[in-house]
């Protein structure tokens, strides 16, 4: 409301300076050409916000021209009412020299400019932030797809190994893949909880630790203070566990990985 105002009162500013008025008819005609233009801008704020959930319900373009009818109806009544209250008074120096149609449509032509112009602004701004959205979507969607093609090969052979010594342990790798690469193909803008990441970044140590057996050492350190219901994007953990596990964090005494 605040910027509102501002923007209505140096529009009101911008308008007398053009007019070409004398200076010392300045402060008189900021006076009352403030009342009308306040009356017009706060008088339209307040029918939008009402009207706001049944405008909302509609389209984008619905929607535009309901806000530059709306705002042209307001005007159009308070242009009236100022007409009115000119020829209840006498003061007819206030009226323009077009008389009560020049009332009119002077208003509403402005009005319709004003509105427009911020009909842009907002649709301008709103293709903008869709922008950033996507952008950033896309880069999560890119850093949650990044599992290592050379992980599934292995892990496939780690599987088909398995189904004849261990077929019970086979079918858990298994599904831990198959978790792992359903929330690799999900939806990015889903968030996570700390806890799934854990349990996921566990399933993915546990396939691994199938291939490399022994050389694979894990110590978990997991804080109680964060809290497991703490909301953080999917498979945060993901590239620092491949990372980890393919460069390793901290060399054993033996050729191998020790995580922490």
């Amino acid at each position: 409301m605040f910027t509102l105002v501002i923007v209505a009162e140096l529009m009101v500013m911008g308008l007398i300076m053009a007019s070409g008025t004398a200076f010392y008819d300045f402060w008189q005609w900021l006076s009352l050409l403030s009342l009308y233009v306040q009356w017009i801008a706060v008088g339209s704020a307040y029918v939008l916000c009402a009207l706001g959930p049944f405008l909302n319900r509609h389209g984008n373009l619905a929607c535009s021209v309901g806000v530059l009818v709306i705002v042209l109806l307001v005007t159009a009544l308070l242009s009236e009412a100022a007409w009115q209250l000119i020829q209840a008074t006498g003061r007819t120096e206030l009226a323009p020299l077009d008389g009560h149609m020049g009332m009119l449509l002077r208003p509403l032509i402005i009005a319709a400019i004003g509105v427009l112009l911020l009909l842009r602004y907002f649709y301008l701004q709103h293709a903008w932030k869709q922008q950033v959205r996507a952008e950033a979507g896309a880069r999560m969607q890119s850093l949650q797809s990044r599992i290592r093609p050379h992980f599934l090969f292995n892990s496939m052979n780690t599987v088909a190994n398995l189904t004849r010594t261990n077929p019970p342990l086979a079918e858990t790798l298994l599904h831990d893949m198959a978790d792992l690469f359903r929330s690799s193909l999900g939806d990015a803008s889903k968030s996570s909880t700390l806890i799934d990441e854990l349990r996921l970044a566990k399933q993915y140590l546990n396939i691994e630790k199938q291939r490399l057996g022994d050389r694979l050492v894990v110590h978990w350190d997991v804080s109680k203070e964060i809290p497991r219901d703490a909301l953080m994007p999917a498979l945060i953990l993901q590239p620092l566990l491949e990372n980890a596990v393919y460069h390793g964090i901290e060399p054993a005494e033996e050729q191998g990985h020790i995580l922490t």
